[in-house]
């Protein structure tokens, strides 16, 4: 296996209730307060996953949708990048497991396992 740098994740933390953002908007759009960025790790476990099998019509199914524990920022919702249509080896996603941000997708953020083998995906 070998370990691939680690991206550092801009996120927005909301000076009020404390709930991070991945785009900037000037304020939370839960409470209202003006946004804080700072940089994160981008190291992060995943909390939970599910692979979505029927996706809406601009996006190819199948993809998997993660909770991840993101280092100094809370949980996140991302997609797991190779894992999907062309990747049916899912069994070394486990709970828990170390995942990386990878980049900021049109489609939101987009992370990664922290080790990549020659057999994964991705």
């Amino acid at each position: 296996m070998m370990k691939r740098a680690v991206a550092a994740v801009p996120v927005f933390s909301c000076t009020g209730c404390g709930r991070v953002h991945f785009g900037g908007g000037g304020s939370c759009g839960h409470c209202g307060a003006p946004l804080e960025e700072k940089k994160v790790s981008g190291r992060g476990n995943i909390y939970a996953f599910s692979v979505v099998h029927v996706a809406p019509e601009e996006m190819d199914a199948p993809y998997t949708l993660a909770l991840v524990d993101l280092e100094g920022a809370g949980r996140v919702l991302c997609r797991l990048d190779g894992f999907g249509a062309d990747c049916s080896e899912m069994g070394h996603l486990t709970v828990g497991g170390p995942v990386v941000f990878e980049r900021i997708s049109p489609r939101g953020p987009l992370f990664r396992t922290e080790d990549i083998s020659e057999n994964a995906c991705g």
